[in-house]
This record gives structure tokens, sequence and C-alpha cells, in this order.
């Protein structure tokens, strides 16, 4: 049959393989001959159309397959019947019994008295039928021959097709655990990058939420303490100033009080001095009212006189002063009594002040509890975090497991690699092999065909053969028939002529 490229096909003697298309048509790289690339619609082929590195032609993987020329068939032609090649094979076996038949017969016709007579007649139907049995004989030893060629071939074609597809069943099992076992290790790996995302933000989360609580702890405490101290240092100076101003009116006071007293008792003093020398006086104007005495005395006395005056004018002068003095200090200190309710009122909003400052210290003191408690929130995400550290040192140690079984996979997969191309050779080979077993077997077909026909042609002429036998047998019957006649005539003739 003409291959044309693109036509529909079939090999010969694989009817499992089903109809194909012509792909390519030409000669390989791989083996010498013409070979066919076929595409079927059904993954039964061996390659993709690419045959040690060489594509040849396209197709889905597993589709494609190259068959030596001599096995193709195109469905435009189709092969001849079985039965068309059979049917010359039974008409001779008729034949012979048809041809048999009569002389198995024949011999039962003729000679009743004579015997001896017959027997020779009698054998030469039997020879030609023994050699018409023997005839065929030799012809069959060679149809033997080609079939018992032939089924070594076939076995060892059954053979290589069981390694063959056994080696593509182990193949693809072990594409199928590759896949698998990739899958797996594509999921383990989002998922662990999915955990270290995760445990990633939640640690950068943790931190900064950390960060920022000892940030405002931090600051609260600096905060804290300079209210604090600078509450302390305000109400430490209004108190000192307080008491200050305190220490100095009671000390005025104090002063006041030991000036007025001082001056007091001057003034008693003086008044007593006054009165012990108006008595003096008294006393010496008595005197000199009752003795007269002399002037100088009396100018003595008045000197005196005049001095105590002066005294007397003195001391007025001094207690007007002192009184003047202790008159401006009373009033000084009413104004400073005046002033002490200001003071007391001032005292106790400094109290008041005060206060609120301790209770602003108590609020940040409960500020720096819960900046304590917040740092005890710090230490347990610290230990939260040191957890996750944990977690995420177990899952890099899994990873690391995880890369050891990728690296063992990969490993097991450059060998699988290896496995696979020589699988695929020995593949490529056993299709090798099996393709000039079908070639090897389709050219023995053919050579049977060849033997068939000639078989067929000694059959034919057996039968021709026979058929002259046959008709020889007859006119040997018909002239043993006659001869005997001739026979049992010249019999009586001589029975005639003895009497």
């Amino acid at each position: 049959d003409e291959i044309v490229v693109g036509a529909p096909c079939c090999v010969s003697g694989k009817d499992e393989f089903g109809t194909g298309i012509v792909r390519y048509y030409g000669e390989t790289k791989f083996k010498e001959g013409l070979w066919v690339g076929i595409e079927f619609p059904n993954p039964i082929g061996k390659n993709n159309g690419t045959v040690a590195g060489v594509a040849y032609f396209s197709c889905p993987t597993n589709h494609g397959m190259f068959v030596p020329s001599n096995l193709v068939k195109m469905i435009a032609k189709p092969a001849p019947a079985a039965s068309a090649a059979a049917a010359p094979v039974s008409a001779p076996a008729s034949a012979k019994v048809a041809a048999t038949s009569p002389s198995s017969s024949s011999p039962s016709v003729p000679i009743k008295k004579a015997s001896g007579a017959s027997t020779p007649v009698a054998t030469k139907p039997a020879k030609a039928e023994s050699s018409s049995s023997s005839a065929p004989a030799p012809v069959a030893a060679p149809v033997a021959a080609p079939v018992a060629e032939i089924d070594p071939l076939l076995v060892s074609a059954k053979a290589l097709q069981a390694q063959v597809d056994q080696l593509s069943e182990s193949v693809t099992t072990l594409e199928a655990w590759k896949r698998n076992a990739q899958e797996q290790i594509r999921g383990l790996q989002k998922e662990v990058a999915e955990k270290e995302a995760q445990l990633e933000k939640k640690q950068h989360d943790l931190e900064e939420s950390a960060k920022a609580m000892a940030k405002e702890k931090a600051q609260l405490e600096k905060q804290h303490a300079k209210e604090i101290e600078k509450i302390n240092k305000e109400n430490a100076s209004k108190v000192q100033k307080m008491q200050e101003n305190i220490d100095e009116l009671t000390d005025k006071l104090e002063e006041e009080k030991i000036d007025r007293e001082i001056d007091e008792e001057r003034i008693r003093e003086l008044e007593q001095s006054l009165h012990s020398v108006e008595g003096e006086l008294e006393i010496l104007k008595s005197q000199h009212e009752r003795s007269g005495d002399a002037s100088s005395s009396s100018d003595e006395l008045q000197q005196q006189n005049e001095r105590l005056k002066v005294a007397l004018m003195k001391l007025r002068d001094l207690s007007l002063v002192e009184k003047q003095e202790n008159a401006k200090k009373i009033k000084e200190l009413e104004k400073e009594n005046q002033v002490i309710p200001q003071l007391e009122e001032k005292n106790l909003k400094l109290e008041t002040d005060l206060l609120q400052a301790e209770e602003n210290v108590e609020e940040l003191r409960e500020q720096l509890d819960a900046a304590l408690e917040a740092e005890d929130m710090v230490e347990e995400l610290s230990q939260r975090n040191l957890d996750n550290e944990q977690i995420i040192a177990e899952l890099k140690k899994q990873i690391v497991d995880l890369e050891d079984t990728i690296e063992i996979s990969e490993q097991l997969e450059e060998q699988q690699q290896e496995e696979e191309k020589k699988l695929r050779s020995q593949i490529n080979i056993k299709e090798i092999q099996i393709l000039d077993l079908e070639g090897n077997i389709h050219n023995i077909q053919q050579q049977n065909k060849g033997k068939d026909q000639l078989l067929e042609q000694f059959r034919t002429k057996i039968k021709q053969l026979e058929q002259r036998l046959f008709e020889f047998s007859e006119n040997v019957t018909s002239q043993s028939s006659v001869t005997e006649h001739l026979s049992t005539q010249s019999q009586k003739l001589s029975e005639d002529n003895i009497q």
C-alpha cells in the first residue's frame, strides 16, 4: 500500500492498537530503513514524536509510535479476507476424497472366476492411491517449518512486550510517586512559608508592641518623675517660704514682745526713778523749807533739779519715741497679723495642692503599676516570643529535614531519571527488537503466503494428476474387462478346439 502522510492506518497484527494517523514517513537516525510515525488517539504509544532527541513530528505524550513501513496498512485499501486463502486448501481435500472413492470401488467390479488375473489389476489403483495419498506429504513439511520458526519469535515478542509493559508501568508508578512527593514537598514548603510569615508577623507585632509599651513606660516614668520632682520642688519651695515667713513673723513677734517688755521695764524703771526723784525733790523741798539751808545747797538742788528735769525730758522723749516705735511695731504686727490669715489660706491651698499632688502621685503610681503590668505583659510577650522562636527553630529543623528529603528526592529523581533513561533506552531497544521481530514475522508471513500459493499450485496439480489417474484407472478397468472377456472367449475357443 502507498503510505500517505495524514491518512488513517493500522498496524498489522496489532488490532488492539486500533487506527492511527500517519504523521511521518521516511528514514530515521535511530535505525536504518523506512519507518512510519503514527499518532494514536489513545495513550498507547511510546513517545511524542521525538526519539533520541530528534523530533520527527509532534503529538501528545505516549500517543506516538514508530513502526516499520512493511507493518503499516492503510485503511483506504482493506486487507484480503482469510477465508479466501482457506478455500483453496479445503478444495483439494474434497477432491482427494472424491478421487479415492472410485479407485476403492473399482476393484469390486471385475473377475469373479479367476482371482490370479484380477490381482495385478487391483494393485495398480492401490499403488495410485498410495502415490496420491503420499504425494501431498512433502508439501506440508515446508509449512510446519515456518510455523515452528514463528512461534519462538512470537513468544520472545510477547515476553519483550510484557517487559516493556512492566517497565512502562514502573515508570508511570515512579512518575506518580514523584509527582505526589513533589506535591507533598510543595505543600509542606507552602505551609512552612505561611507559618514563617505568620510567626514573623506576630514576632514583628510583638516587638513593635513591646517597643511601644517600653517607650510609653519610659515616657510615663519620665513624666511621672518630672511631675513629682516639680510638685515636690514647688511644694518644698512654698513650704519653705511659708515656714520662713512664719519663722520671720514669729521671730519678729518675739522680738517685738521682748522689745516691748524691755521698753515697759525701762518705762517702769524710769517711772520708778522719776517717782524716786520726785520723792527726793519733795524731800529736799521739805528739808529746804524746814531748814532753809544755804544757797549752795539750793544751787546744787537746782542743778540736780535741772538734771532731773533734763532726765525726765529725755525719759519722756525716749518714752514717746519708744511709744511711737512700739505703735509702729504694733501696727506692723497688726498688719502682719492681718497677713497671717492670707498665709494660712495659702497654706491651706498648698495643703490642698499637696493632697492633689499626692493624688496625682497615687495616679502616677497606679499608672506605674499598670506600666509594671505592661512590663509583665512584655515579659509574657517576650516569653511567647521565645516560644515562637523555639517553634521557628523546630520549623527550621523541619525545613532542614524537608530540604534533606528534597535533596534525597532530587537524588532519587536523578537516579530515577537515569533509570528512566536506561529503561527508555532499553524500551527503545526492545521496541526496535519487537519491530524487527514483527518485520521478520511479517516477512515470514509473506513467505508463508508465497508457500501457500505454491502449495495451492501443488494441490491443483495433484488434483489434476489424481483426475488423470482416475481416468487412467477407469481405462485400465475397461481394458481389464475387455481382456477378461477376450480370455473367456479364448478359453471357450480352446475348449471347443480341444473337443
